[in-house]
């Protein structure tokens, strides 16, 4: 079946074990036969007197003589497969092409680096396998003048030379590939092809084009297919005359060609000559006319009825069997993501079994998204419009239609596919020719891009991915779940679609934070600013994350930090501070506690050429700056920048709360010079702290009227104190950590917000440091053990 390429794929991969483990064991039979020969001739010299003789006359005697000592002198050699008539580098080549056809590029390279080493009798060469991807360089297979000891035929270096350029490994593609240009261009007009597609493919059209002129210059391969590809060269180019040219010339070649004619009518209709347009779609209803294809049995009719020439039959050969191999891929899809769903729930239950299953089954689809060239232009600010073919173009857009299955149906012709396309075209081009008027409430737009892959919604993919990065985590694997994500991220179906983008960064950020890959973690972080700057939302994610450990912790010392928070230190400076439309100026001095209201939404920046900002926004970006500071450490600044985000944010508990903290930090320096002065503010902000957060746990309980103090509350003060070396009034406030009530405004895991095990810890600290081992013991039992 032309659809089922994994069979022929895995008989290939068979005849190679087979071969070469028959080729293995000869060697070893061989040179097995060689030490027995040289054990008896010592016998003979009665150098040995221990040798066993019998060994010598057994079955393998009949190993010739010349291969025992070769492969008793060359142990990881194995006999040639020419030799045993067997596995040879034609069978080599076509399972690079299968390869090539089901997009599995990286088994394409080791398929043939293994698969010549064991064609040359290298097969115990153990020492390449482990570096069969990781040598991006090929250095086993160097290209030479003479093609050395490890030379390839020019097939298969061209093949190898294709599977490096689709990974990316443009250089040393280019090394594989100049091998080619020092051969005749007619001899070699298939290979010349192939490197040509394959540019095309990767996004380098100047060098497709370089190829197909080479061969437009040699009368020989002067030819319409040459012409063909060239013109879509040129059109991926945006060079629409020269496309418009060559079609020409190959619907002047072929006067029935209907497949040409249409492409040719898109490209007009690009051009904005949607005359022409129609003019090619009635000539190809003068063919199909002309040709006795009625509406009614066009499909049955067409292989027959159609007039062609040789090149134009091949091609719609070929075409019919890129449609159905096309129409499989869909299929298989379909069939993979309903086994996906039916995992979904398992993992969402934890079933680690279910996510290693998950992972095995979604890789491929994820290979097969990202080694989609049209997902992944050369101009990566191109978005996403169609696919590189018209009939994985037209299928795609059958899919989104409901037609797949009328699809799959006529795919031996492709007829009925024709006709949806003429279709899609006509729509396409009576909008372009309505004018709209006033009254007119339909708009004028263009038809949407496919929304398909594989048959398969974009958003299902999306949820895959995200899916798959989650599995990959959980199944260590973090920094490959990374890598994943941002290359679907990177892709242009992805890439300008907002919430999409958003999605998947937030995905990596957990994964980042869950896998502790703080390195990771910071660029996204900065990617976050980067796309919605100067918002509170942001500027808190970049606090949380990068305090949300000691490593990541230190990340804030890095001058990279600093430099950025500077950056936007210098843009509110000029947007807010230095500018005459601020609404009101900034007031420093602590408001008291009864006149303050929350007012942290108020925009203070309303420029012409920036949006709004926010009090709470500018506050966010202080406290950043702070906790940057803070770590440094320079804290007299950080002092500054926590005092303007409370002045802009009033009734914010944390800010309070951490700007008591770096006035502690200040008062416990040994260059502070009133270090009494500096407590006494650091405990005015801690009981502004804990008044504003009494309040916000009165109105989340519903009990006004009443004052609420949570273990929050308390453990803090314990935590101040401790700092201070008042071990009395910090035990006292520890051990009302197991009296008072959770916070209800922390985080909705209120396990999560039991502070009694964190202040048992602590008071235990006290305990020991006062030789009170017996209670911090008893304590230590009680709330600290699992």
């Amino acid at each position: 079946r032309r659809d089922d390429l994994e069979r022929p794929i895995e008989w290939f991969v068979a005849a190679i074990e087979f071969y070469n483990k028959q080729a293995m064991d000869l060697a070893e039979q061989a040179a097995g036969q060689a030490h027995r020969n040289a054990l008896a001739e010592l016998a003979n010299q009665g150098m040995d007197e221990n040798v066993d003789l019998g060994a010598v006359s057994d079955e393998e005697g009949q190993i010739d003589e010349e291969w025992a000592a070769y492969f008793a002198a060359n142990p990881d050699k194995t006999v040639p497969m020419d030799d045993l008539g067997g596995y040879s580098y034609s069978d080599l080549n076509m399972l690079a092409e299968l390869r090539l056809l089901r997009s599995e590029y990286e088994m394409g390279v080791v398929d043939i680096k293994r698969g010549a080493r064991f064609v040359q009798g290298r097969g115990r060469e153990y020492q390449w396998e482990d570096n069969e991807l990781v040598d991006t360089e090929d250095d086993e297979y160097p290209v030479s003048a003479d093609g050395g000891e490890n030379g390839l035929p020019i097939e298969l270096r061209i093949k190898l030379g294709q599977f490096r350029l689709l990974l990316g490994n443009e250089d040393v593609a280019k090394t594989h590939i100049d091998a080619l240009h020092t051969l005749d261009t007619a001899a070699y007009e298939d290979l010349y092809t192939d490197v040509a597609e394959t540019y095309a493919e990767v996004g380098h059209v100047e060098l497709a084009i370089d190829i197909y002129e080479q061969l437009i210059a040699h009368p020989e391969t002067n030819q319409p297919s040459v012409w063909e590809r060239l013109a879509k060269c040129y059109r991926d180019q945006g060079d629409l005359s020269k496309a418009c040219r060559f079609a020409l010339d190959v619907v002047q070649a072929d006067p029935s060609d209907i497949d040409m004619r249409l492409w040719l009518g898109e490209v007009y209709e690009d051009m904005g000559n949607v005359d022409l347009a129609y003019k090619m779609i009635s000539d190809v209803e003068e063919i199909q006319q002309a040709e006795g294809i009625r509406e009614t049995d066009r499909e049955s009719q067409i292989l027959d009825a159609r007039r062609a020439t040789a090149y134009a039959s091949r091609r719609r050969k070929n075409a019919d069997e890129e449609r159905h191999r096309y129409l499989a891929s869909m299929r298989s899809a379909e069939v993979v993501f309903k086994k996906l769903d039916l995992l979904w729930q398992r993992i969402e239950n934890g079933d680690t079994r279910a996510m290693s299953e998950y992972y095995e089954s979604a890789m491929p689809m994820y290979n097969d998204w990202r080694h989609t060239r049209a997902f992944y232009p050369s101009e990566r600010q191109r978005p996403f419009r169609r696919y590189r073919t018209v009939i994985q173009t037209n299928l795609e857009n059958d899919a989104q239609e409901g037609e797949v299955v009328e699809a799959a149906a006529s795919a031996a012709s492709g007829q009925a596919a024709v006709q949806r396309q003429m279709d899609r075209m006509r729509r396409r081009l009576s909008r372009k020719q309505s004018k709209p008027t006033s009254s007119s409430t339909e708009p004028h737009t263009q038809l949407a891009p496919p929304t398909t892959f594989r048959g398969i919604l974009f958003t299902r993919w999306l949820d895959m991915f995200l899916m798959l990065g989650k599995c990959m985590a959980h199944t260590q694997y973090g920094p490959d779940a990374l890598s994943m994500l941002d290359t679907v991220f990177q892709s242009n179906v992805f890439l300008h679609d907002t919430k999409s983008k958003r999605m998947l960064k937030l995905v990596m950020m957990a994964i980042s934070i869950h896998c502790s890959l703080y390195d990771h973690l910071y660029e996204l972080t900065r990617w976050w600013c980067g796309s919605r700057p100067n918002t509170s939302g942001v500027y808190k994610i970049f606090a949380y994350a990068m305090a949300g450990s000691s490593a990541a912790t230190s990340m804030l010392t890095s001058s990279n930090v600093y430099k950025f928070v500077r950056r936007q230190l210098d843009f509110i400076n000029e947007m807010y501070y230095d500018r005459a439309h601020v609404v009101h100026p900034i007031n420093i001095a602590l408001r008291p506690f009864a006149e303050t209201e929350d007012d942290s939404r108020t925009v203070v920046v309303d420029g012409p050429n920036t949006r709004q900002l926010t009090k709470s926004d500018l506050a966010a970006l202080h406290s950043v700056a702070a906790h940057v500071m803070l770590v440094a450490p320079t804290i007299a600044t950080s002092i500054v920048q926590y005092t303007m985000a409370l002045s802009l944010c009033p009734n914010d508990a944390s800010v309070a709360l951490h700007l008591a903290a770096a006035y502690l930090h200040q008062a416990s320096r040994r260059a502070e010079h009133a270090p009494r002065s500096v407590v006494l503010q650091a405990m005015t902000y801690i009981e502004r702290y804990a008044e504003l957060r009494s309040m916000q746990e009165t109105k989340a309980r519903g009990t006004s009227g009443h004052v609420v103090v949570t273990q929050e509350i308390a453990y803090n003060f314990g935590r101040a104190f401790h700092f201070l070396g008042m071990l009395g009034l910090a035990c006292e406030y520890y051990e009302r950590v197991f009296e008072l009530p959770v916070s209800m405004t922390a985080v909705a895991d209120k396990e999560a917000s039991d502070l009694r095990c964190e202040a048992a810890y602590n008071l235990a600290s006290i305990y020991i440091s006062s030789g009170s081992m017996m209670r911090a013991k008893a304590l230590l039992l009680t709330h600290c053990s699992i």
